[in-house]
């Protein structure tokens, strides 16, 4: 899993930024996966706790720290398999999207 940080220009775009007015792979693999937006996970009963568990281990907004906050997150191991950003057309603010494998599908083959 790569520990170096991705720029925040690219985690967090500005609305101005036209290369992100569609969601744009910054990180990983574009794959059949579970995609899941950062702004459907924000206010989560484990978001603080999750967000202090990645700190303790990896570099802030590296995939290391991104898979750690999202198994945190969920409470169960997952394989983070790309990351993708752009910004919100309504009100112009950034997301992420996370594509993740939970490792009971990889089991299950």
């Amino acid at each position: 899993m790569n520990e170096i940080s991705l720029p925040y220009s690219s985690t967090h775009p500005h609305y101005t930024d036209e290369h992100f007015r569609h969601a744009r792979l910054i990180w990983g693999r574009d794959e059949e996966v579970f995609w899941v937006y950062s702004d459907r996970l924000e206010g989560h009963e484990r978001w603080d706790d999750a967000i202090h568990t990645a700190n303790a281990k990896h570099l802030e907004r590296s995939p290391a720290w991104y898979q750690l906050f999202l198994q945190a997150l969920y409470d169960k191991p997952l394989t983070l398999v790309g990351i993708k950003s752009g910004w919100n057309w309504g009100n112009g603010y950034p997301y992420r999207v996370y594509g993740i494998r939970f490792e009971e599908e990889i089991s299950d083959g």
